[in-house]
């Protein structure tokens, strides 16, 4: 295997993701009482903490070796999926911050939550790397958040439409009930 086949972006994502992995079996949290303790690693605090973010790591160091050491043929690199893969892998910094009621963070979550770090730095270098574009993105957010609005009305006036029409039903069966 030729290590010389993959960019600063992959190695900065390849070794970072390895680091997440081992900090995923690592504890996260942990909690002591009256000479009772109990810890809980990645893999126990929920599939979006803990998780998600090391199977999208290293779904993203599989196919970035497929791309550099095998002759299989993949679709071509989309930039963006490269940076959602990134936002991902910082959950962990994020349940760093917002940590568990009554529970102690740990040094792997710590790890964890710089090893996510470091694959969303690998990921925007891949981005760049790819040819993505910061203008780009700001194009295509304010159209998804553009479009999530005119979802989110139409919700709300499906949900209101709803309402009234339960409201209504309920009125005319507490009518019908006083009339019998």
């Amino acid at each position: 295997m030729d290590f010389s086949k993959l960019t600063k972006a992959d190695q900065i994502i390849g070794g970072s993701g390895i680091l997440l992995l081992i900090a995923s079996f690592l504890s996260w949290f942990s909690f002591s009482l009256a000479g009772f303790s109990a810890s809980a690693n990645g893999w126990d605090v929920g599939f979006l903490w803990g998780r998600l973010p090391v199977l999208v790591v290293l779904a993203m160091i599989v196919w970035i070796g497929l791309r550099r050491f095998s002759s299989v043929s993949l679709p071509a690199e989309i930039a963006p999926l490269y940076l959602a893969g990134g936002a991902i892998a910082l959950l962990p910094l994020l349940k760093l911050l917002v940590g568990e009621s009554g529970l102690s963070r740990s040094f792997g979550l710590m790890l964890a939550a710089i090893t996510g770090v470091g694959v969303a730095f690998g990921t925007y270098l891949k981005f760049l790397e790819v040819g993505g574009k910061i203008d780009q993105l700001k194009g295509q957010a304010s159209t998804f958040a553009g479009s999530l609005s005119d979802k989110a009305k139409a919700a709300a006036e499906n949900a209101k439409d709803t309402t009234k029409d339960t409201t209504k039903d309920t009125v005319k069966d507490i009518t019908d009930k006083d009339k019998s």
